[in-house]
């Protein structure tokens, strides 16, 4: 994410910039994921949330934090039971580009993930 170090805990990190746009968002977006049998993987190298959608295999990510690397590894670990994810730019204070969805397979088999969000 912009303007957040790349060396820092992505959880603190997470944290600092979820309840600096509105108190309780971080704890908030946690309790949301939880229940709707979502995701939530706290790492120092990754802050990940995500649901199911009603489409089945396919997971929305609300918000992530994260090495490239880290998320890459993440994602892959959630195959079989979800194939797919969905994501859009809302956060960032940059441009939205809409919504969009990708293999998660597509993620896993590139050595450059650099991209894979983004495009």
């Amino acid at each position: 994410m912009r303007g957040m170090s790349s060396g820092a805990n992505k959880v603190d990190e997470a944290m600092a910039f979820l309840d600096g746009r509105q108190e309780g968002l971080f704890a908030g977006l946690i309790e949301h994921a939880l229940e709707r049998g979502g995701v939530v993987h706290a790492a120092p190298d990754c802050f990940f949330v995500g649901v199911p959608t009603e489409t089945e295999g396919v997971m929305e990510v609300l918000f992530q934090c994260s090495h490239l690397a880290a998320l890459r590894r993440l994602l892959c670990a959630m195959m079989p039971k979800y194939t797919r994810v969905r994501w859009k730019r809302e956060f960032t204070g940059r441009a939205s580009y809409g919504e969009r969805e990708r293999a998660i397979a597509d993620f896993c088999r590139h050595e450059d993930f650099g991209t894979g969000l983004t495009k």
